[in-house]
């Protein structure tokens, strides 16, 4: 019988005293049978008793058997019933639909997303905008956090009862039989290693230190790129584990292969070549005009991949604050290619070719750490995760800088696939292969040298969490020691350069959370000294720098909802670095992730979140320059990471659809949604980077691209490199971007700078046009070509100079896309030889 109230009562104190049998009995009717006024009307006279006998009918399948007075009407009978029909009805809709829950905690960040992203070009504020659609978030995921709690209370009643035992196991110390079990494993274990492995070892020392001793001078010679590569190979073998033999891997790898059911994978196939599909399409489309301009580091990063291309072995680019060179590297070996070249066009290329790579990994990744999962459930995370990356704007708008950033998610999603295998298993392979991206990885982007960290952290964890014995312990820190061993190894050509130039090393890296290590100070005498700063100064720093990291982090947490990347060379300025339909997936992703990894009780799970976090930190320890904070490109190792987070909730809403939809319909309507949310993500993210950043990006940066036109324009017609200048001016644009957009493929000789002690002269355009004189091959200066020179509108001095050199010369304003930029130049006709020599001679310059 289910419970039943009072709904006319008019003493709340009188009634919560009375229990259902002292009711009168021509008053009391079943809760089934209340509208839902009388319901709210009860529960305010008498929440306590409305309340028990509103979650015994919650509770109970059963319906109520008492029958209403027989007197009452009929009609209001049929009301009732119908009234109580609907009530079981939604009832158990709320009570065995996940789905509903699921979908509308996402519904819920959706609409506290749209708040925060609000109008693209419209002032948001955190006033209005942040705390309007905070609110919404919370709800979003506490909605989704109780849903998984209800709907999994076995799964966790089970968990708790097992925690319990296990922690009664954990107690019991191990007996003397087992520990001198352990006491002789260990010699038995190096008794077994294979002779041949001393003198393996003993050449794989040799390569090492030949490495070490051939690379000094930032130089990598042919001996010491020999010896590296041998040292890799042969550390790999010695520290291989014992048995191992490479062609018995092999061997077996071939044969899983062929007994693979790849039919039952078509549909996985067939998914991964549309997202491939579409990533290519977002990553390589009109990438020859967009982003159009460079920047200072794209003509440093095309003049380095030029040295390269002739000749130079630089182990690491101290130029433009320090940078890796693997990139450098990738570049001139692209350029060898037919139609290819050391140009913008090719840094573009190969760093969107980086991100396109980036995509299987991360399916790779999210199949590999989804391990004990359900096939179906890692492959749709797996496919989810390359989904989204696949159409983010995020990692888009760092693919198509042309720079190096895009290898960091690639090196972060290999990193993990094989490091959190080391966490669960502890398997020497996992340590070597780890140790082995991590080392090329340090020769790829800045925030790679954040995976350390990372690494000691997870073994850390592992060792605590995951360790059931002292044995266990020993083999996670040994078999760490090989990863450190395997990447220093691979490290040992920077290695080499840190300890050379050690403040050219670290020059991006230091200073930024504990201040300066090394202190310039002027002496008494007025000369310059340096020392190394001290504990107490170190420590002070750190002290005073502790409220601003704290605002840094605060900041960071919040790129993805809020406010992204300000620089709009990363991305349109202001704007949160995902779009509200994955920053939405990701919200409710932090609930379904917390329940997931308590619910699964694997450190792997627990890392993710630490993981992210990290990879955010070198972001936010941009003390010293807190407006660089959040940086799209610092915090690019945590983009596999925050992916994978959101992958899951809409991994877990298509998996409910699949299991309540058998067949077909269920297949049709989970990969429905996938595509609506994928696709309104990639449309969102579409419009930004193609409609709205286009504009703001041009109008950002100098329009070399007109003038590098019109440069290989001229020397098209019989001009040359040689006789073409530019004459700086203050504020104005740099001759080394003009030159490589003009057709150059090396450094233009053509910058002029005037100003000599703050005055004007003419001397150094005439000594530029002498200089060029003495060069050979593109740089020669040629009587027979005309003159050119570039100069800024606002430049007078350089109007009126070249007025008085060449009176026979013309001056022309050209006008470029941005209607605030325009430049001007003025051309010379050929001076011919004896033209040439009177011209120096009137100058006073001697040949």
């Amino acid at each position: 019988m289910s419970q039943q109230i009072d709904p006319h009562a008019d003493n709340q104190a009188q009634a919560d005293d009375l229990t259902p049998e002292q009711s009168s009995p021509d008053n009391r009717r079943a809760v089934e049978e209340l509208t839902l006024a009388e319901l709210l009307a009860n529960w305010v006279r008498r929440p306590r008793q409305t309340t028990e006998a509103f979650l015994n009918v919650v509770r109970s399948d059963a319906t109520s058997s008492y029958m209403l007075n027989v007197d009452s009407d009929v009609e209001q009978l049929d009301e009732q019933q119908s009234e109580r029909r609907a009530i079981h009805v939604i009832r158990n809709f709320l009570l065995n639909n996940r789905l509903f829950w699921y979908g509308l905690a996402f519904v819920f960040a959706l609409v506290g997303n749209t708040i925060l992203a609000g109008d693209i070009g419209a002032r948001r504020t955190e006033d209005v905008q942040l705390v309007a659609g905070t609110p919404y978030l919370v709800l979003a995921v506490v909605i989704w956090i109780i849903a998984d709690v209800i709907f999994n209370q076995s799964s966790i009643r089970e968990w708790w009862q097992n925690r319990r035992s296990a922690q009664k196991r954990k107690d019991s110390s191990q007996s003397d039989d087992e520990r001198q079990t352990e006491r002789i494993i260990y010699p038995r274990l190096v008794d077994r290693i294979p002779l041949w492995r001393f003198p393996l070892a003993l050449i794989a020392v040799i390569a090492s230190t030949v490495t070490y001793i051939y690379t000094q001078g930032n130089t990598f010679r042919t001996i010491a790129f020999i010896a590296w590569i041998v040292s890799i190979i042969t550390w790999s073998i010695v520290f291989s584990p014992i048995g191992f033999n490479l062609l018995d891997w092999l061997r077996d790898k071939l044969q899983q292969s062929q007994t693979v059911d790849w039919q039952s994978y078509t549909w996985v196939i067939m998914s991964l070549v549309v997202i491939i599909s579409v990533a290519t399409w977002f990553r390589f489309y009109q990438l020859d005009i967009h982003p159009l301009e460079m920047t200072d580091d794209h003509v440093e990063k095309i003049l380095d991949a030029g040295r390269v291309r002739d000749g130079g072995r630089d182990i690491f680019f101290a130029n433009n604050g320090g940078r890796e060179p693997l990139q450098m590297y990738l570049i001139a070996l692209v350029s060898q290619l037919p139609n290819f070249g050391i140009n913008h066009d090719t840094i573009k290329f190969v760093s969107a070719t980086e991100s396109l790579l980036t995509i299987p990994a991360l399916f790779w990744m999210g199949y590999a750490l989804l391990e004990g999962e359900s096939k179906r459930r890692r492959l749709l995370v797996g496919l989810i995760l390359a989904g989204l990356v696949a159409v983010s704007y995020w990692h888009v708008v760092i693919t198509r800088q042309g720079l190096r950033i895009p290898l960091t998610a690639l090196v972060v999603s290999l990193q993990l696939i094989y490091l959190m295998r080391a966490v669960r298993h502890n398997r020497r392979s996992d340590y070597i292969i780890s140790g082995l991206i991590l080392g090329f990885g340090l020769y790829t982007y800045q925030a790679v040298r954040m995976l350390p960290v990372v690494i000691v952290v997870a073994i850390g964890f592992a060792i605590i969490f995951n360790a059931k014995t002292w044995r266990d312990r020993l083999h996670y820190v040994l078999n760490l020691s090989v990863l450190v061993a395997m990447s220093f190894i691979v490290f040992i050509p920077m290695f080499r350069y840190s300890v050379d130039f050690s403040e050219l090393f670290w020059r991006r890296t230091t200073g930024r959370l504990l201040g300066d290590d090394v202190i310039q100070e002027i002496g008494d005498d007025g000369q310059v000294y340096y020392r190394d700063a001290t504990v107490e100064e170190r420590f002070d720093a750190f002290t005073s720098n502790i409220p601003q990291l704290t605002q840094n982090i605060r900041n960071v947490l919040l790129m993805f909802n809020w406010e992204g990347d300000v620089a709009t060379i990363s991305g349109v300025s202001n704007r949160p670095a995902m779009d509200v339909w994955a920053s939405s997936l990701l919200i409710v992703g932090l609930g379904a992730w917390t329940i997931f990894a308590i619910r699964k009780r694997d450190t792997v799970y627990w890392l993710i979140p630490v993981v992210t976090f990290l990879m955010l930190l070198p972001s936010a320890l941009s003390i010293a320059a807190p407006h660089e904070n959040p940086s799209h490109t610092r915090t690019s190792g945590a983009i596999p990471t925050v992916y994978l987070i959101a992958s899951l909730p809409l991994a877990l809403i298509l998996e409910r659809l699949l299991d309540g939809l058998r067949g077909w319909r269920g297949k049709a309507l989970a990969t429905g949604l996938a595509i609506v949310v994928i696709g309104a993500s990639f449309n969102a993210n579409r419009y930004l980077y193609f409609e709205v950043y286009p504009e703001r990006y041009q109008a950002s940066f100098n329009p070399y691209s007109e003038a590098g036109r019109y440069l290989y324009g001229y020397v098209l017609t019989g001009g040359a490199y040689g006789n073409s200048f530019l004459i700086g001016y203050e504020h104005w644009w740099s001759h080394r971007a003009i030159g490589l957009e003009g057709g150059l493929e090396e450094f233009w000789t053509g910058g002029v700078f005037p100003y000599v002690n703050g005055q004007y002269s003419t001397t150094p355009i005439i000594q530029a046009i002498l200089a060029n004189l003495d060069q050979t091959g593109t740089m020669q200066f040629r009587s027979d070509a005309d003159l050119l020179f570039f100069y800024s509108p606002n430049d007078t001095d350089t109007d009126m100079a070249l007025r008085d050199l060449f009176p026979n010369g013309i001056a022309v304003e050209r006008q470029t896309y941005n209607p605030n930029e325009s430049f001007m130049v003025y051309e010379v006709s050929a001076l011919g030889v004896d033209g040439l020599q009177a011209f120096l001679v009137e100058n006073a310059i001697n040949e």
